[in-house]
């Protein structure tokens, strides 16, 4: 113990490296208190014979203290990072996190948790119509991530992983545990966000809205169906994204931009599923394993940050009992998309709230936001991943049981946007209204909705669009769609013989 005080860190015996350099520091203190007369030559030797055991506390936790899914969460995180960048055994890590008096500086928010909390105790956000539990083999739940994108972008500022008050620790945290299949909401992140990032399309680009076979393995069956029941005919991707076309989804991943670069983009925002990496319906959120709420709050979050990623986290600094830092967590950033792409696209996903749009009326008051719903096959999984100049929130609505037939009632549909807008308009209410900057390459041109041309004088309807200065599939020539009407013919002179007479 005498050797140790000196560097703690480098003689850490509950460490096998520190273990083995601690063994040496002994010999060598016993072995200069002998030369000092200290201690006598048998006491020397008895001491360098008699095996050292270092007993370990096993984690525990007060039965009475009941820690929130963010503290959980950063317990584990940390317990895995001083497995990864230091070397620990888990038992180890375990018991340094527990009983070595460290000092754990985490991202939390006590203020935006206990908002996050309250509003994942609400009732009426998870069940609109207490009669139905009667029915149902399970209870639905929930999960929420909120990312700071502002002051900290990348830092987690509340977890929720469970609807209720929670009842134990190191319980079920479906924020980032429980993986779904995200539906529609993968779509910016799959199909929009990099086909507009290559140029591939632009926010006028016009695709058809129509039956299409696109299912290699099942050519003759129609795929994918729109969740609206329709098809709408030509419209544009700013659109097909606001009322969640799922053909032309499909269509443009599978014929414009390919599975290889949807991938490659998803794996720069945090998502890597190899397994999936040659599916068309990954633009649909079709995925062996699914996606979490951390997840998806990432991933979006770099919409927020002008094109960059940096993966969430939830501490930024671990101490030992002496001030010596253990660990250490900064934003680190990768460009994933241009500034103007980012903003392209959130102006599109602003478009989510208005009328006609899949989240019609649960936008907030005062604050701009931007985000896309996602529903699964038979309504068992519900998605909201939405963000402002402040925070991105993603949230999961369902049920636990994967394998269960349990479908979401009509009247708890709603309830993963009622639960995002009731959280965001929480922890926003005191916030300055702050709008998406636009980067000064992006630039405004006007033009038809009809063809994504230049308007002519023949247009009946014009608009203005935002484009990406030289992208490839910016409009360049006037509208054709649209044709001077025909000069009406003189009226016959009286007298005249007419055709037929």
């Amino acid at each position: 113990l005498a050797g140790i005080p000196n560097r703690p860190s480098t003689y850490n015996p509950l460490t096998e490296t520190g273990k083995r350099n601690a063994l040496r520091r002994m010999r060598i203190v016993l072995s200069k208190m002998y030369e000092l007369e200290m201690i006598t030559r048998s006491m020397y030797e008895r001491a360098l014979d008699t095996e050292l055991v270092f007993r370990k506390k096993p984690p525990a936790v007060s039965a009475t203290q009941i820690n929130s899914y963010f503290v959980d969460y950063v317990i584990g995180e940390v317990i895995d990072d001083l497995m990864e960048k230091r070397g620990f055994s888990y038992d180890i890590a375990a018991f340094t996190v527990y009983n070595g008096g460290l000092t754990i500086e985490t991202t939390l928010d006590s203020e935006v948790q206990a908002q996050a909390e309250a509003t994942f105790n609400d009732q009426a956000l998870f069940i609109t119509d207490t009669d139905n539990l009667i029915d149902m083999p399970e209870k639905p739940n929930g999960s929420v991530v909120v990312i700071d994108n502002l002051e900290h972008p990348g830092q987690i500022k509340a977890m929720v992983g469970g609807f209720g008050q929670k009842t134990g620790n190191f319980v079920l945290n479906r924020a980032v545990d429980a993986y779904r299949s995200p539906g529609s909401s993968m779509k910016p992140l799959a199909v929009y966000g990099p086909a507009l990032d290559m140029g591939k399309i632009s926010a006028a680009s016009v695709f058809t809205d129509m039956e299409y076979f696109l299912d290699d393995k099942n050519p003759t069956v129609p795929y994918p169906k729109n969740s609206y029941r329709t098809y709408k005919g030509n419209i544009s991707v700013r659109n097909a994204l606001k009322y969640s076309s799922n053909t032309i989804a499909v269509y443009i991943i599978k014929y414009v931009l390919g599975t290889e670069s949807a991938s490659l983009y998803l794996r720069q925002v945090g998502i890597d599923r190899p397994e999936d990496s040659e599916n068309v319906s990954m633009a649909l959120g079709s995925f062996g394993k699914g996606m979490s709420a951390y997840e998806m709050a990432g991933a979006y979050a770099a919409f927020a940050n002008n094109g960059l990623y940096t993966e969430p986290y939830a501490y930024t600094r671990v101490l030992d009992i002496n001030g010596n830092v253990l660990l250490e967590n900064k934003s680190q950033y990768v460009e994933v998309y241009k500034p103007e792409t980012a903003f392209i696209l959130t102006d599109i996903l602003k478009g989510v709230f208005t009328s006609g749009g899949t989240a019609a009326g649960s936008g907030l008051e005062n604050m701009p936001a931007a985000g896309k719903t996602g529903t699964t096959d038979n309504n068992r999984d519900k998605w909201f991943c939405g963000y402002t100049r402040y925070y991105t929130a993603a949230v999961w609505y369902g049920y636990d049981n994967l394998l269960g037939l349990t479908t979401i009632p009509k009247d708890d549909q709603k309830n993963a946007i009622r639960i995002w807008q009731d959280l965001m308009s929480r922890i926003h209410a005191d916030k300055e209204e702050l709008d998406f900057i636009r980067p000064d390459g992006v630039i405004v041109m006007t033009v038809c909705p009809d063809s994504g041309q230049k308007v002519s004088p023949y247009c009946p309807v014009a608009v203005r669009e935002y484009f990406i200065p030289g992208a490839l599939m910016n409009p360049s020539e006037q509208c054709t769609l649209h044709e001077p009407l025909p000069t009406p013919s003189p009226a016959p002179e009286p007298g005249l013989d007419q055709p037929g007479g």
